[in-house]
Order: C-alpha cells, then structure tokens, then sequence
C-alpha cells in the first residue's frame, strides 16, 4: 500500500527536468517584457488635422442634407394644404356647397354632393349602404373611407339619424310569455304602420334513454354528439362494466361539461351494472383494465391479497394505502367478494 501510494507522487529524473525546464520558461517570458524597449510613435499632425477638418464636413453636409429634407416635407405639405382648400373652394363654387340637416341613412347623392363631398367618397357611401351597413349616430361617418377629417368636423352638428320604426333591439330577443313558452316576434306591415306580433318557438323535444343499453344512433339524437363522442361513451360504458349513476357518462373522455348539461336530464339509469369484477380470484392484467383500476392498483391489490389472503369487505380494501375511500366508493359496485 505504502508502494502505491508513492508511485502517485514521485517524479522520475526526466519528470524533473522538464518541470524545470518549464519553469525557466515561464520566467523569462513574464520579465523579457520589462527589457525590450516600446517603439516610437510618430503622430503626424498635419495627417490628424486633415481627418478632423474631413469628419466635420461629413458632420456637416448630414446636417444640411436633414434639412433640406425637412424643408422638402413642409413644402409638400403646404402645397397639399393649399391644394385641399383650392379643391374644397372649387367644389363651394361649382356645387353650391350647403349645410342642412340630414339623415345619411336616406341622403341621396345631389344631397351628399350639396355638401361637399366628393364622387369617390359618396360611391364609397352607397356601397357601404347597399352591403347593409348603417350609421347609428353622428360619429359613424368618420369611419367611412377617403372621409376628410374638416368633413366630419363640419357636417357632424348637422347629422340627424331618424329612429327606428317598429321593435327596439330588447324586443328582438325571445320573451317568455306568461304559461312558460318561448316566443319571437314577427313583423307584419300594414299600411302606415308596423305592427310586432309574438310567435311561439318550439324546442326540439328529446326522449329519454337507458345509459346502459343505448347504442350509438340514440347517443347522436343528442345535441353536441357525434359518432365519435358515442362511441365513446358506448366503449367506457364497457370498460366500466356499465354504468350504476347518470354522472358517469360525464366522465368520458372528450365530452364538453356543457354538452353533458344539456343531455344530463335525458339520462336515465334503468338497469344496474352488468358486468363485476371478483377481486379475489381476478389477476392484474384483468383488474387494471378497468378505467378506476390501473396497474399500480391492480398490483397492491394483488400484494395484498397473497400475503393478507382473501378480502371480505370494502374494509379490507382500506388496509391498502394506495386506495383512498373516495375510491373505494366509485368502485364499490364492480367489485364482488
């Protein structure tokens, strides 16, 4: 051992010149820096002159090319400006532009044109209109396109947009009468006048059905379930042995809680499980197959029942940690002792 140990930390005779060697190295490299002299630098003076007066005129024509740009953009401006006011006085003098009160729900074109608008922004207008587009207060004509901003200004006091005839938008939705039935309203025009009467709606009605012998044609009468959601419902049905409660069917997989809502009334619970599990004979591969039961579960129950022998009753069940009593309750009526 103590052999060993030396063999770690001795050096042989070339061992020991090389570090020596290496040493030596590293010495004269960090002083050889304090004996060879820096070389001179020259600084040209009239050179550096030459760059400075160089950088201040570059400095320079940035400057001058900004502001010419700047002046170019309120040049262009202005005339825009000019050309505006030039354009709207041209349109005051050859249409007689006019203020008056004003529907733009009704407005013709001779009126849009009595107020100044241009041909591009009333077509604009009608197309807007003729889509089915409405103006519900003054403001609404700012958002139509190419609508100059001193437009809106000036025509916005002058806006009046007639009320709606017939029902307001509250009476549009459905009402539930006095005996509990749904109802729409329907509109009837008579003459001069609009008369709103009340129809009854009829909700689809729904027949009640078994969970546990429904197939998947009467799980798609349902609202919200395809073939795909009955089928699944139909499969956990299975693996579960059958449904004992209504609520179970709110535990497959990819059913919407809103969906299961909706049908829950229609859920009917008739026959009782159809298919149990007998914990004291069944084997892992049996037990864990059930949805409530996986292997880890499947594997205590096992475990416990060799060394413990047989189960007589949920409470034997409790002695396994792994199975709370929240458990034991959902999977009570699988199981048979």
């Amino acid at each position: 051992m103590k052999e060993d140990w030396k063999e770690y930390v001795s050096f042989t005779r070339k061992e020991r010149n090389g570090v020596i060697v290496l040493l030596v190295l590293i010495v004269l490299l960090s002083v050889l820096p304090y004996f060879i002299p820096a070389p001179d630098v020259v600084v040209d003076e009239a050179t550096t002159k030459e760059w400075r007066s160089k950088l201040a005129a570059w400095k320079n024509g940035k400057k001058g090319q900004a502001n010419q740009v700047k002046e170019r953009n309120e040049e262009v401006v202005a005339a825009e400006t000019r050309s505006d006011s030039g354009s709207y006085a041209a349109r005051a003098t050859e249409d007689h532009i006019g203020l008056f009160p004003f529907d733009p729900n009704h407005l013709t074109e001779s009126g849009w044109k009595r107020l100044g608008i241009p041909d591009k922004v009333i077509r604009t207008i009608f197309n807007y209109i003729n889509k089915g587009g409405q103006f519900r207060k003054p403001e609404d004509i700012a958002r139509i396109y190419g609508m100059r901003t001193p437009d809106v200004k000036r025509l916005m006091p002058w806006v009046k947009i007639a009320e709606k005839s017939g029902f307001t938008e509250k009476s549009r939705k459905m009402d539930r009468n006095a005996t509990g039935t749904f109802t729409r309203p329907t509109v009837a025009d008579s003459g001069n006048f609009t008369r709103v009467t009340l129809s009854p709606v009829r909700r689809k009605k729904y027949i009640h059905i078994d969970i546990n012998t429904a197939d998947t044609s009467a799980w798609m009468n349902f609202p919200g379930i395809g073939s795909r959601l009955a089928f699944r419902i139909v499969q956990y049905r299975e693996k579960l042995g059958g449904f004992h409660s209504p609520d179970q069917v709110g535990e497959t997989w990819a059913l919407p809680d809103s969906t299961f809502q909706k049908i829950r009334p229609w859920l009917q619970c008739n026959t009782g499980v159809f298919r149990k599990l007998s914990i004291n004979t069944a084997g892992i591969e049996e037990l864990k197959q059930h949805p409530y039961l996986r292997w880890q579960l499947a594997n205590a129950i096992v475990q416990y029942r060799q060394q413990h022998g047989p189960f007589r009753s949920a409470a034997d069940l409790q002695q396994i940690i792994l199975i709370t009593p929240l458990l034991i309750t959902r999977i009570a009526p699988y199981i048979e002792y």
